[in-house]
């Protein structure tokens, strides 16, 4: 019985989901998470150059890199 509510709830959640993600105006999670991916793949490979730039370890180019402002956050 524990089943079939669990697999009824879980429907009922994946179809209210594709019905609202259809309507005007609703938010774009997946577009919002792939332009969230980039953003971090593009900061870690940024960061990751400069740890070998400078020879130094990643977490001394991380905190150099949060400390000199390179980062221009997109709104």
């Amino acid at each position: 019985m524990r089943r079939f509510l669990r697999s009824v709830l879980l429907l009922g959640v994946f179809l209210g989901g594709y019905y609202l993600g259809h309507l005007p105006d609703s938010p774009d999670i997946f577009g919002w998470a792939v332009s969230v991916y980039q953003r971090v793949h593009r900061v870690a490979g940024e960061i990751c150059a400069r740890a070998e730039q400078d020879n130094v370890g990643v977490a001394e180019a991380t905190v150099g890199y949060l400390l000199s402002g390179d980062e221009q956050p997109k709104r």
